[in-house]
């Protein structure tokens, strides 16, 4: 019922334009709107479903109608007539390169695309978040009541079989609090105790992310194994993830990168500092508003909103950022 009304008031708001007015006062106040995307494809996922290609199609003209799309380099220049609008993928996945670079070609949009080097590599075969989705979507499937182990608290699945959903996110924001190997041994034993094994998904490689750049696709780094930067303790593994992970980069690529999305857009004041006195001029986080910070030392943060697969019209409400306003006047 609650979802029913939910789709019944967006579409009545849809219905008047209210996106247009929302649209209208971010051009305003010269706000700029970056979008965070991950996979565009055909596969289904109910922890991490993709954007269907015929859904990214309808937002790129959405986006074109209304919007001046430009570069993460071009931030600082003057406004246009349209308000500006920047394309962000992140992870690296091939689905970008088979079912997105053909429509930012045609159109001849920019775009960003941030890659987790060790993937790209071959010396990491899954994203650690990967193996969480894929955990989850078998308890849907199969419905276990065992116990998950995490932090020295049983957690009941028969308990949750109900909730999953709401579990997920628990778990999700625990395994945030890991640093990156206890993570990965935490998922691994998980995966072994319900005899899964994963099959790694396609990820695109130097080749293939070389070509993107001769169509407008500016590359950064989403760290060398996808950590969460906030729950690293280590300097030296803090210089791995974001020095060596650029350096690869700019080795493979031939120019340097200076855009650094930290994975899960998990990032604060000492990963900011980290990220300048690595030579990144560009932060892109997630957050439920989408804007811009001038840093200290000539480094620029950007906010992003997180785009996930839904109806058409709950996307492009979500673009201007409807969603985010109404959660303001939630009750506490």
């Amino acid at each position: 019922m609650r979802n029913l009304l939910k789709a019944a008031v967006f579409k009545s708001l849809y219905f008047i334009d209210v996106q247009g007015r929302l649209r209208n006062k971010k051009h305003r106040e010269g706000r700029i709107t970056t979008l965070c995307l991950h996979r565009i494809s055909s596969d289904n996922d109910h922890f991490f479903d993709p954007i269907k290609p015929e859904r990214f199609e309808q937002l790129i003209q959405y986006v074109l109608k209304h919007y001046e799309v430009i570069s993460v380099d071009d931030v600082h220049s003057n406004p246009g007539k349209k308000p500006r609008l920047i394309l962000s993928f992140d992870d690296g996945y091939y689905d970008f390169y088979s079912n997105v670079l053909p429509v930012i070609k045609h159109y001849s949009l920019p775009s960003n695309h941030n890659v987790v080097t060790d993937i790209v590599n071959g010396k990491q075969g899954v994203i650690w978040t990967e193996k969480l989705n894929f955990l989850f979507n078998y308890f849907v499937e199969k419905k276990p009541d065992d116990l998950l182990q995490l932090g020295g608290v049983d957690y009941s699945l028969k308990q949750y079989q109900s909730t999953l959903d709401g579990f997920y996110i628990t778990i999700l924001k625990k395994l945030f609090e890991l640093e990156h190997n206890d993570r990965e041994t935490v998922l691994d034993a998980w995966l072994t105790k319900f005899n899964l094994k994963i099959i790694p998904k396609r990820m695109m490689n130097w080749a293939e992310i070389n070509e993107c750049a001769k169509h407008g696709v500016t590359f950064g780094s989403h760290t060398k194994r996808h950590c969460v930067l906030t729950s690293i303790k280590s300097e030296a593994e803090m210089g791995e993830e974001l020095v060596e992970s650029k350096a690869e980069i700019e080795k493979n690529m031939g120019r340097k990168i200076s855009i650094l999305a930290p994975p899960n857009g998990l990032c604060d004041d000492a990963v900011l500092k980290k990220a300048s006195l690595a030579g990144y001029k560009y932060v892109l986080g997630i957050g439920e508003h989408s804007y811009m910070k001038n840093m200290a030392e000539g480094m620029t943060f950007l906010s992003r909103l997180n785009l996930i697969s839904e109806p058409q019209q709950d996307m492009i409400l979500r673009i201007e950022e409807l969603q985010s306003n109404l959660r303001k006047y939630r009750p506490v």
